[in-house]
């Protein structure tokens, strides 16, 4: 079974202040994983050097991400750059609904817009590979499979970065908010994730691992949980 996107894509999330945001997403049932994208520039240091990212009061883990500056340096602090980075969790017993919190304490010098979505099908191992492209450049080499998904979003400078090359879906809509590019893509079985009409950008992708042929341990116990509830309660009726 390939790994896929699943459910109604959550709305992106955009802001231009420093601090916590929290927004409440509605979870799939057979949501095995949630991975969340974010795209920014930060004034002076790195948005995502302190940031913390929880879903449903876990805290995910930063995968990848990326600064882009004027000297074309990848920086963890310390300069204005543009931002991309990208965060995985796996299912823990979630509910119908759960609150996705980020927060970050470097100075927002121009939007920041997070995507989140869920996956099905995923195999033991999460994240499988990930990379981040050169200054305006695009990502190669990843290691894929059949049944994988390449997820991955780009930041660009007072443009939207195009996101449909290599033949790629959007996640939503590409645009520019309050003068950061952003867009979020994904692929099925993609070593590459490629992006053009690229301005200062810089990107960042993942390779989800999707179950292979002969199945896995099943990951998602509240898919689970919530079976065993309804045959029990199917039974009860009896």
């Amino acid at each position: 079974m390939a790994a896929e996107l699943t459910g109604t894509t959550p709305s992106l999330i955009q802001s231009t202040s420093t601090g916590s945001v929290t927004t409440t997403l509605t979870v799939p049932a057979d949501a095995d994983a949630i991975i969340v994208m974010a795209v920014g520039y930060g004034s002076g240091s790195n948005l995502w050097t302190a940031t913390t990212m929880t879903f449903a009061g876990n805290a995910l883990t930063e995968v990848t991400g990326a600064t882009y500056t004027a000297e074309g340096a990848f920086l963890e602090a310390g300069s204005s750059s543009g931002h991309v980075a990208i965060w995985s969790g796996d299912e823990s017993t979630w509910g119908s609904t759960e609150d996705l919190v980020f927060n970050w304490d470097a100075a927002v010098g121009e939007g920041v817009s997070v995507q989140a979505v869920f996956v099905k099908n995923v195999d033991t191992i999460t994240v499988k590979d990930s990379d981040t492209g050169g200054v305006n450049g695009d990502i190669t080499g990843m290691t894929s499979a059949a049944d994988d998904l390449t997820l991955g979003c780009a930041y660009a400078y007072q443009q939207a970065p195009t996101m449909t090359d290599n033949g790629q879906t959007e996640i939503v809509a590409n645009g520019v908010y309050n003068n950061a590019g952003y867009g979020f893509a994904y692929k099925a079985n993609s070593a590459t994730f490629d992006i053009s009409n690229t301005n200062f950008s810089r990107c960042c992708a993942v390779v989800i691992d999707g179950v292979a042929a002969g199945g896995r341990t099943t990951k998602n116990t509240r898919a689970m949980h919530l079976g065993m509830n309804v045959g029990m309660n199917h039974r009860s009726a009896f």
